[in-house]
């Protein structure tokens, strides 16, 4: 799905995304902020930056069983995000993508995950449950900033942190 190709298309309120598309391009969904719900089929390896940025009443995501990355900002400010399911050939989240996902409470991450980006759950106020899966390497430093880093920017967890 092209870049920007149904950005702040306000009457789209639900979206499965069928096994043959590979790839949600930059923007794809930015501001459809009638977006509820959206299912990913497993042909999608990719989430582009921006993606789902600004979708304010976005409340569940399934995401396919092979997406491996998720761009810089791809749901940044999407509210109302309660359900959020990883795939498990998730390798990296990128800088600020979950950022302003304020009612987010629980996150369970897959074994695969080898990275987390800068600011990539900053604001994410709601966060009450983490589970990290087993291949985590490295944690960009305010990946949670106000849940798992102190003041002196040393993270609480036994795992790199690097600024």
């Amino acid at each position: 799905i092209g870049v920007a190709a149904f950005s702040e298309c306000s009457a789209l309120t639900s979206l499965t995304v069928p096994n043959k598309v590979t790839k949600i391009g930059i923007s794809a969904f930015s501001y459809c902020e009638g977006l509820r719900d959206v299912a990913l089929g497993d042909g999608v390896t990719l989430i582009d930056d921006s993606a789902f940025y600004g979708c304010s009443n976005l409340t569940n995501f399934v995401m396919g069983n092979n997406v491996a990355n998720l761009g810089a900002y791809a749901f940044y400010g999407c509210a109302s995000l309660t359900d959020f399911m990883f795939s498990d050939t998730l390798k990296t989240i990128e800088n600020n993508a979950f950022e302003g996902c304020v009612a987010l409470t629980d996150i369970v991450f897959p074994n695969g995950l080898t990275s987390i980006g800068t600011d990539a759950f900053n604001g994410c106020s709601g966060l009450q449950n983490i589970q990290f899966g087993t291949g985590l390497k490295s944690i960009e430093i305010a990946f949670f900033y106000h849940h798992l880093v102190n003041h002196s920017g040393r993270c609480y967890l036994g795992i790199l942190c690097r600024q």
